[in-house]
């Protein structure tokens, strides 16, 4: 009933708008924003489809194109109703059953989802998208085994899926698997070579095992997305923890042209520089993260042990009390402050 209102009020709005002689019409008014023409244009698109629909009730196709229309403009009330009603004409329509699980992951009725995803790949036993998305599912409610078993039964129907391999590598490395884990996410790459995320676990597996191959996947990763800033930051801290401090600063360079008011970058290339024994560049780059994030007690707590290391007690004590103002009894901070007080 309130979903009936709702539509109501906008079919109201609608006549209203239609009656007004007096109002030019929309290709007449240079004063409209972008915006507001789109709205219209959204508007005129709905009144027509429901005129449609007011014409022939029983036809499911027209329910799902409005609903289209509500979704792309995050109205999901309206668009539920509409979905729904298109399954209540055509109960076992395949692609509105997946339809509806989708559109229901977003009002975030996971059971809703898994039943029509479920009744889909019951009627459907050759539809890959309706175990696609239980697969998925089943992986981020924990079930890993049902989600294994859902990514066994599109790769017999699709043995090359990159997304059932991806699911597959997930669970594994939750089963504490990682060899099987890698055989998973490279069989994903190797169908799907432009599939980011299959490349990004193999990264990052590899950065975890201090092994260089995870340059070979962040490259790969670069070459289609040359713009991503996260993957020239984490190519810095895996040459970081490598202590190949040279690349490191040159690659977190690459990730400040991106991102200039990153405090993490400022942070990490300082800590370099105090490995390297360059206080002075050391302290710019705290005091560039500090600027960038007023809140970083361990950027505070950092720049005052380098003044500490230079003889520079009051800044350095300065730096202490602002460490303890943000994380009162920070033990390190504690420390600093009774040296310097000597």
């Amino acid at each position: 009933m309130k979903n009936t209102f709702l539509i109501t009020v906008v079919l109201l709005g609608l006549t209203l708008i239609g009656c007004g002689d007096s109002k030019p019409k929309p290709e007449s008014n240079p004063k409209k924003t972008k915006l507001e023409q789109q709205k219209e244009n959204l508007l005129s698109s709905i009144d027509s489809l429901t005129k449609l629909i007011d014409k022939e009730p029983d036809r499911a196709s027209l329910y799902i194109e409005r609903a289209e229309l509500w979704i792309n403009n995050r109205m999901n009330i309206p668009a539920n109703h509409d979905i729904e009603k298109a399954l209540e004409l055509e109960p076992e329509n395949e692609k509105y059953l997946l339809a509806f699980g989708n559109h229901n992951t977003l009002l975030n009725d996971t059971r809703k989802a898994k039943e029509a995803w479920t009744k889909c790949s019951e009627l459907f036993p050759e539809n890959i998208s309706c175990r696609i998305k239980l697969a998925e599912l089943y992986f981020y409610v924990q079930e890993y085994e049902k989600s294994v078993s859902f990514s066994n039964d599109i790769l017999k129907i699709d043995g090359t899926n990159h997304l059932a391999y991806f699911f597959k590598g997930m669970s594994m490395l939750e089963f504490g698997d990682t060899v099987k884990a890698i055989k998973h996410f490279q069989n994903s790459v190797e169908h799907q070579p432009d599939f980011t995320r299959s490349l990004e676990m193999l990264a990052s597996i590899y950065a975890t095992k201090n092994d260089d191959l995870a340059i070979d996947y962040y490259k790969s990763l670069l070459n289609i997305q040359p713009e991503n800033k996260t993957i020239y930051f984490n190519m810095a801290f895996y040459y970081q923890k490598k202590q190949n401090f040279d690349k490191a600063l040159s690659f977190y360079d690459l990730a400040l042209k991106l991102d200039k008011s990153n405090d993490g970058i400022y942070y990490n290339k300082g800590f370099i520089y105090s490995q390297l024994k360059e206080n002075d560049l050391a302290i710019e780059m705290f005091s560039k993260a500090i600027e960038q994030n007023s809140n970083s007690f361990v950027a505070f707590f950092a720049r005052g042990y380098v003044y500490e290391l230079q003889g520079e007690n009051k800044k350095a004590f300065n730096d202490y009390s602002t460490v303890l103002l943000l994380k009162p009894g920070y033990p390190p901070a504690d420390d600093g402050i009774e040296r310097v007080k000597k």
